[in-house]
């Protein structure tokens, strides 16, 4: 087994813990290839007290892949996980984004690609804009509300209440992915909650804020992943059971 060395190392936002990396990719180097491994899972917990425990990641017999909720990895040469995105539908509507927007090539330079180095959700700039541009069709034809900040002049959307706020769907080649209303807003002070899904590059990336309290199994022998809402339990010792919604 490979490992790097790191010699500059500090922990992400104010953690003193010095931070690692886990290549999770279909590369000759990755944590995964070096397994030998070709199913493995995990469910990132939405609670943040890691004194509880931490969310855990499992790899063959013990990953929980279920068979529902998929849809199909393309293999690539870039040995990203590139999945094939149809559209996104805002409160029920599909956005009728252009299909060359979701289109991969051979070596990731556009497509969409689920990650979980990429904190939050980054689109296509012509996605987001589509997105952003619905979410707030929707805020202010169903509750009356404007944002709080000026979207002409910045990235960020945002409002004082998102109760009630549109349903963003992700739809997948054969699945259907409703991005839960915890993972769509995050909370800023004083008391705005913003759109956590930015604008990107040509590689739109499903981003791990939004993979909360999700199972997400894959199999690289049937080049699947599956997309499960699920109760991901923080786990202090050894593994407890999943609930899988």
């Amino acid at each position: 087994m490979l490992f790097g060395c790191g010699h500059q190392s500090r922990g992400f936002w104010d953690s003193p813990m010095p931070a690692g990396l886990a290549g999770m990719d279909r590369e000759s180097i990755s944590l995964v290839s070096q397994l030998r491994e070709s199913r493995f899972s995990y469910c990132f917990s939405s609670n943040k007290n890691t004194s509880i425990g931490h969310s855990m990641l499992r790899f063959g017999m013990l990953a929980v892949v279920p068979r529902e909720n998929t849809t199909p990895l393309l293999v690539k040469k870039s040995l990203q996980y590139d999945v094939e995105v149809e559209d996104i539908s805002v409160a029920g509507v599909p956005l009728n984004i252009p299909k060359w927007v979701f289109d991969s090539d051979e070596y990731g330079s556009r497509g969409f690609i689920i990650d979980t180095g990429t904190t939050y959700t980054m689109l296509d700039p012509t996605a987001h804009s589509a997105v952003v541009d619905a979410v707030k069709k929707f805020m202010k034809d169903k509750h009356g509300r404007d944002p709080t900040s000026d979207t002409s002049s910045t990235t960020m959307l945002c409002y004082e209440d998102v109760s009630d706020g549109p349903a963003i769907t992700i739809l997948f080649k054969g699945l259907a992915f409703e991005i839960s209303q915890k993972n769509t807003w995050e909370y800023y002070f004083p008391d705005e909650y913003c759109l956590a899904i930015h604008p990107g590059d040509a590689v739109s990336i499903l981003g791990v804020y939004q993979q909360r309290d999700v199972n997400v199994g894959y199999d690289l022998d049937y080049n699947f992943v599956s997309l499960r809402d699920a109760d991901c339990p923080l786990e202090p010792d050894g593994f407890s059971n999943i609930n899988i919604g």
